[in-house]
């Protein structure tokens, strides 16, 4: 990417925006591309809540996708995309920008 170009990549995560773990990753970001996040809680506790909820993560991808105008997107959590199996495809169908998950980085 040349110094002009600017790219917003979006964080759909679990984690709230001031956690460490998301900071320690801004520290890696290039000052010519913005990070907008927002977060996903898709459980109360128990971790295999997540399960069978493709439509809802889905959708909540192309809802934030579109509003932000995003160039990419990060679902980081691996087992949000183990217990929902199908959902790389259902990203690469619904949505026509790059999405790095978890198990496929």
């Amino acid at each position: 990417m040349s110094d002009n170009q600017h790219a917003r990549i979006g964080w759909l995560g679990p984690s709230v925006p001031s956690s460490s773990h998301i900071k320690k990753f801004l520290n890696l970001v290039p000052a010519n591309v913005d990070v907008l996040y927002e977060q996903l809680v898709l459980h109360d506790g128990v971790l295999n809540d997540v399960q069978g909820k493709l439509d809802l993560i889905v959708g909540r991808a192309v809802q934030f996708a579109d509003k932000q105008k995003l160039d990419g997107l990060i679902f980081p959590g691996a087992p949000r995309e183990v217990l929902n199996p199908s959902l790389v495809g259902a990203f690469s169908t619904s949505l026509k920008i790059p999405v790095a998950t978890a198990l496929r980085s």
